[in-house]
């Protein structure tokens, strides 16, 4: 649950991510997903791959002080989730 808290910018919860991941429309469906995101399917490293758009993975790996490599990243997601292991 760390990793959600640490994706919690004002409140969204990694909302930009999610509407990629969750909806056709790109719209969040209403539901219990904050609470369950292991049932709704989405996994660590689709979400922080999809947080790259307006560079959202690099400022996040800056907030959590994890290197950030433009070139590789498989690399930084890996780096990532090993933080929360």
């Amino acid at each position: 649950m760390r990793f959600l808290s640490d994706l919690d910018y004002g409140g969204n919860i990694g909302l930009f991510a999610l509407r990629f991941l969750l909806a056709e429309d790109h719209r969040v469906p209403p539901g219990p997903w904050k609470e369950r995101p292991a049932e709704s399917g989405v996994e660590p490293r689709e979400l922080l791959l999809t947080m790259q758009w307006r560079d959202g993975l690099r400022k996040h790996c800056a907030r959590i002080g994890v290197r950030y490599d433009e070139r590789s990243p498989d690399g930084t997601v890996k780096r990532v989730i090993e933080k929360y292991r």
